[in-house]
């Protein structure tokens, strides 16, 4: 298992293991890759590549969430 992110917010951007920022339209197709990657391996019976998958999707899932919070905030105390 590997023991470092891939995924991560900076600010209201997201970015990814090799230091680029992610669009949204980005994030939806990956999230969407790894959740197929995900399904392919469970039909499969490799248990630790849909375990990977899947970890892969909640943390671009969970980086994405930050990330509208972060813009979200930005906005609501750049109006104040």
């Amino acid at each position: 298992m590997r023991s470092f992110r891939v995924y991560w917010c900076c600010g209201g951007d997201l970015v990814c293991a090799g230091g680029l920022a992610l669009t949204p339209a980005d994030a939806a197709a990956l999230l969407a890759l790894h959740l197929d990657e995900a399904r392919a391996a469970a039909k499969a019976g490799d248990a630790q590549a849909r375990a990977d998958a899947a970890q892969l999707a909640r943390e671009l899932a969970g980086a994405v969430s930050e990330a509208g919070r972060w813009r979200r905030a930005s906005v609501f105390f750049a109006s104040r």
